[in-house]
């Protein structure tokens, strides 16, 4: 049996009034957005992001409220470390070293 999931994703969604044309900043789902995301540390989007974001949804689903209801992207990361422990020395290195190799030397 396949199972297939579909999550929309409507807080990036541009509003227009007749005399007044903004885009919304503010995106009311990083509570449901995996670490990789809020820090910007991923090159590559892999199913794990959509795993983990169902997760947290299925966790508010139990719980009535988010999981990781962060105020701003480092109250998010601090929430989930609170939660799920810091990332191992090796992690956090591999993670830097990435970054350092997608800045630009010049």
């Amino acid at each position: 049996m396949i199972l297939h999931l579909s999550i929309t994703n409507f807080s990036c969604t541009n509003f227009f009034e007749a005399s007044n044309i903004y885009i919304q900043d503010y995106v009311a789902t990083r509570w449901y957005r995996a670490p990789e995301l809020c820090g910007s540390f991923f090159c590559k989007y892999t199913p794990a992001i959509d795993i983990w974001s169902i997760g947290c949804i299925f966790a508010k689903m139990l719980n009535g409220k988010p999981l990781f209801p962060g105020k701003n992207v480092v109250h998010q990361l601090d929430l989930m470390t609170d939660l799920l422990g810091s990332p191992p020395p090796e992690s956090i290195a591999r993670v830097a070293a990435n970054y350092v190799a997608m800045v630009p030397s010049g």
